[in-house]
């Protein structure tokens, strides 16, 4: 019976061998399949890296063990392109849209890559009331007199 191939990863051509190495040096059959690229003059190779299904949460669990991509492992800086990079912070306000416009502007003329995070504010509301206190001063008083 033939095994179903899942894709853990996709990856382009130096960090997939190094995924396909590691995880081979661990048992885990890989399959490498070149991606097709939407893009007209697209030089660099992307590839999918599938493992069979019974063993994809071997395969999963020494890649979140190990990180094989860490920046421990000498390999990693091998795959690095060397280009600048510009973060840019995104709430998906009005605000962030022109921070990007910015951003890609910047990166067109410096040469770099843009890397959107998405943010948001985690608003802490308190489960008492701060001035509960004050009330059972005046209990006749209402809250907006």
């Amino acid at each position: 019976m033939e095994q179903e191939l899942i894709t853990i990863a996709i990856h382009k051509e130096e960090k997939a061998h190094i995924l396909k190495e590691f995880l081979e040096s661990n048992l885990i059959k890989v399959y490498l399949e070149e991606m097709e690229s939407g893009y007209f003059n697209d030089k660099s190779k992307n590839y999918y890296i599938k493992v069979e299904s019974r063993e994809i949460n071997k395969a999963l669990s020494l890649i979140e063990e190990i990180n094989p991509f860490s920046y421990e492992n000498q390999s990693s800086y091998k795959t690095e392109d060397k280009q600048k990079r510009i973060l840019v912070a995104v709430d998906f306000s009005d605000y962030s849209k022109k921070a990007c416009q910015i951003a890609f502007n910047i990166a067109s003329e410096i040469k770099a890559k843009v890397k959107i995070l998405h943010v948001y504010q985690n608003i802490y509301f308190p489960s008492h009331i701060p001035f509960a206190d004050s009330l059972k001063e005046y209990p006749n008083e209402g809250l907006l007199d």
